[in-house]
């Protein structure tokens, strides 16, 4: 490392300076040439090394200390590389992947996601090794891991002129592959999902709804001129979770609306890895089917309203993403960051997905969200713990649910303005704002992070 042979080096004329004086000693005219231009030379006294490098990473010292000196080894340290770092010449590892950058920063350090950079891939990368097996349905020819577009290989044959290639991920991925027998793959959107229909006329019955099937809509109780809810079930859920049997009787007690159960349960029971690549693969269908049901009925996308449980929150906001940012309401409940990375598949939610964005963290102590994500973020009880469950992380999130039911039912659920997500996080909030947790309409463009103590059990709502 630079700062091994510079500590040394300064070390020794130290103590050289501390001897009689037999020979001068003198530096090389030219710098080494790894020797980084910013820096100077000869080496100078610590007070005149120049300011710490932006991507040099915070726990590491700086000017660079003897070896000694290092902190212990950062766990996102690659195995194969040698801790402290050797000096630059063996820089970087050989095993360093060639699409991460160099010098490595701690993840919080790493640059926004590039423009290039593949949405379905986790920023910052990931190990290569998190990644799941290559299924048997993936061809052959593409990487796996999916790798950046310059590491596909050349177009195959059989590829159809129409598509790009490499493909777009995850937006315009083509699914299923071309060439690729269908019946070999678990999940494909357009053929396993379903799409069911409540409303007040069948309040416990649902009617089947299908993309491009103009006459299951035109008999159904579907109208236009309601608000329109989607509900996306989060991973190992399916249109009986109790996700669904709860909000489907909540809105339609709330409004006259038509709720539609977004069931993609056939994708979001495998391995979390795949399931989550499958969420991404639902979004797309999803929103296709959206743009259409708003076509052919008339009714306009500022009328609709998605919300999603866990991955499903994360899908919600990639929906209404896909569709332009045109939909009116998007509610993410206990959206997850997952300590693998792999959430980071789908794009992570912010305020541009839709007219407004609410999202209600209740689990941030164990797979939620930490940082505000939306227009607006509730952080009920600082987002942790909620009142009668403890540490228990699946009651923390399905808590989210329940409050949304309820304050659609009967309001409540105030919050304080907070200066920060940091003092949600510590209750510590008393700026004058007021907002109202979920509800049946958008608050648009209302901003801002909220806390809020709700009870341990109903009703929830403290006022």
């Amino acid at each position: 490392m630079v700062g091994t042979k510079v500590a040394l080096l300064l070390l020794a004329v130290a103590c050289a300076s501390a001897l009689p004086r037999e020979k001068k000693f003198e530096w090389p005219e030219n710098a080494p040439t790894w020797w980084p231009e910013s820096f100077p030379w000869p080496p100078a006294k610590p007070e005149q090394w120049p300011d710490q490098p932006s991507w040099w990473p915070d726990s590491l010292p700086w000017p660079p200390a003897l070896p000694e000196e290092w902190p212990d080894r950062p766990q996102w340290w690659p195995d194969c590389a040698a801790w402290p770092p050797a000096i630059p010449e063996q820089f970087p590892p050989n095993c360093w992947p060639e699409n991460w950058p160099w010098p490595p920063a701690l993840p919080e350090q790493w640059p926004d996601r590039p423009q290039w950079w593949p949405e379905s891939l986790p920023w910052p990368p990931a190990f290569p090794d998190a990644w799941p097996n290559r299924p048997e349905w993936w061809p052959e020819n593409l990487p796996w891991p999916p790798a950046l577009p310059e590491q596909w290989p050349d177009r195959p044959q059989w590829w159809p002129e129409a598509l790009p290639w490499p493909p777009a991920l995850p937006e315009n991925i083509p699914w299923p592959p071309p060439g690729v027998d269908t019946d070999k793959i678990p999940y494909i959107p357009s053929r396993d999902n379903q799409f069911h229909l409540f409303t007040r006329q069948n309040p416990e019955r649902s009617q089947p709804l299908m993309i491009d099937s103009d006459s299951l809509l035109f008999y159904s109780n579907f109208r236009s001129n309601r608000r329109t809810v989607l509900l996306v079930h989060d991973l190992k859920g399916s249109a009986i979770s109790g996700f669904n049997a709860v909000l489907v009787p909540a809105f339609l007690n709330a409004a006259d609306c038509n709720v539609i159960i977004v069931d993609w349960s056939a994708g979001a029971n495998s391995n979390t890895y795949l399931s989550t690549f499958y969420s991404v693969l639902s979004g797309n269908f999803v929103s296709r089917f959206t743009r259409w049901l708003a076509g052919r009925s008339g009714a306009n996308l500022a009328d609709f309203h998605i919300v999603g449980l866990g991955v499903g929150g994360l899908n919600a906001g990639f929906i209404a993403r896909r569709l332009k940012g045109e939909v009116g309401y998007v509610t993410a409940l206990a959206p997850p960051q997952g300590r693998s990375g792999i959430t980071t598949l789908l794009p992570p939610l912010n305020p541009s997905v839709s007219k407004y964005t609410e999202v209600i963290h209740t689990d941030v102590n164990n797979r939620g969200y930490t940082q505000p994500l939306g227009d607006v973020d509730f952080y009920p009880n600082g987002g942790a713990d909620m009142p009668g469950c403890g540490y228990d992380s699946e009651c923390n999130q399905n808590r989210a649910v329940y409050y949304l039911a309820e304050s659609l039912q009967t309001g409540g659920f105030t919050g304080t303005e907070c200066a920060s997500y940091k003092h949600a996080l510590a209750q510590d909030c008393n700026l004058p704002g007021r907002l109202n947790l979920g509800g049946v309409s958008p608050k648009t463009g209302s901003k801002g992070v909220y806390w809020l103590k709700t009870n341990e059990a109903p009703p929830f709502s403290q006022g």
